[in-house]
């Protein structure tokens, strides 16, 4: 809801509201927005244009802040693509001698390891992010019976 001005009872504009959105895809968070942009709210009245029960709810903004998560969780997922396309195997035939390709195979393997822990936080992330599409599936499991008007047990 906002006056004729175009700002929501806070005060504060759809142009701002666009902002946060497009540095949440950008990879920020919403408390790192609040704290070192100028002219932006408090995390907390970003968090309420989120909440439901919350008089300043803004249905339209919330939709786009989730959508703005899926982008960024994909995003995430990108750079850590990215990180292993130079894990490739090396070929000891483009090194000079022996020593270099050891080498080079010590700090690919340093990298790997650096790498896997990235995968793992990432994924971490990633399931906070998007929940509804990289989150942990759970199997729901109906077991009990309904027993009808005439006394048979439907499953």
């Amino acid at each position: 809801m906002t006056d004729l001005h175009g700002h929501d009872r806070e005060g504060y504009s759809q142009e701002v509201k666009d902002q946060i959105i497009e540095l949440i895809m950008a990879g920020n968070s919403v408390k790192r927005i609040c704290r070192e942009l100028p002219g932006m709210p408090k995390a907390n009245t970003v968090f309420n244009w989120i909440d439901e029960g919350r008089k300043i709810y803004d249905a339209d903004f919330t939709e786009r802040y989730y959508a703005a998560h899926v982008v960024q969780a994909h995003s995430i997922i990108g750079e850590v693509a990215e990180d292993f396309e130079f894990l490739a195997p090396l070929n000891p035939d483009d090194f000079a001698d022996k020593s270099e390709w050891l080498e080079a195979e010590r700090f690919r393997s340093d990298y790997h390891k650096r790498a896997n822990i990235r995968v793992t936080q990432a994924a971490f992330l990633v399931k906070l992010l998007s929940p509804r599409l990289h989150g942990d599936r759970q199997k729901v499991e109906n077991t009990h019976r309904m027993v009808t008007d005439d006394g048979s047990h439907e499953w």
